[in-house]
């Protein structure tokens, strides 16, 4: 009788493991111009997957309901930009600066761009981070956001885009807000 509880037990905890190693599957985009993919991972909501960059050190919610299309997973592995059916695009990418000083520069440099465009963009520089918000005249809204970790070096870029006319709430907006402030670096 033990003998037959103890094969019930086992047969019961393969199963669970079982069933546990498929929940935490990766979901797997593949860039078919260069045959690159990455692994993301389901979330507690269903409007995101979790990316997380090794090579640099970040991480973000992708609203994975929204960018469905690959656009370009890089050779050099440190980022993606996908599309969504109507042409709205997120990019994330990340890398190692030389020095402290270049976080000023890259806004300065950013900001420089975006203001040959546009003449009001909204824009924010702190400590480790900064962000750029600003309407082309085509009515193309884009979210821009840099953040650095001091003790490595490492910085990671996000920038969402979409065509959103003035006074029209998108209506993914809170998606896209979300996945934007998403961008960290993991500690530990």
């Amino acid at each position: 009788m033990k003998n037959v509880r103890a094969k019930i037990v086992l047969v019961f905890l393969v199963l669970v493991f079982t069933a546990a190693a498929f929940a935490f599957d990766p979901v797997i985009l593949k860039d078919d111009n260069t045959g690159n993919t990455v692994e993301l991972y389901e979330t507690d909501s269903d409007n995101y997957l979790f990316y997380g960059n090794m090579k640099v050190g970040y991480s973000i919610s992708v609203p994975c309901l929204v960018f469905t299309e690959v656009v370009l997973l890089p050779d050099n592995e440190d980022g993606m930009i996908l599309e969504s059916k109507d042409g709205a695009r997120f990019r994330v990418t990340g890398g190692f600066y030389v020095d402290d000083s270049l976080l000023k520069e890259s806004f300065e440099t950013a900001l420089k761009a975006v203001k040959e465009k546009v003449e009001h963009p909204y824009s924010d520089l702190g400590d480790d981070s900064w962000e750029i918000t600003w309407r082309d005249a085509d009515d193309t809204l884009h979210l821009r956001r840099h953040i650095m970790d001091k003790e490595t070096g490492a910085w990671a870029e996000v920038e969402i885009y979409y065509h959103s006319p003035e006074y029209d709430v998108h209506p993914h907006a809170k998606i896209f807000d979300y996945a934007i402030e998403s961008l960290v670096f993991a500690k530990g």
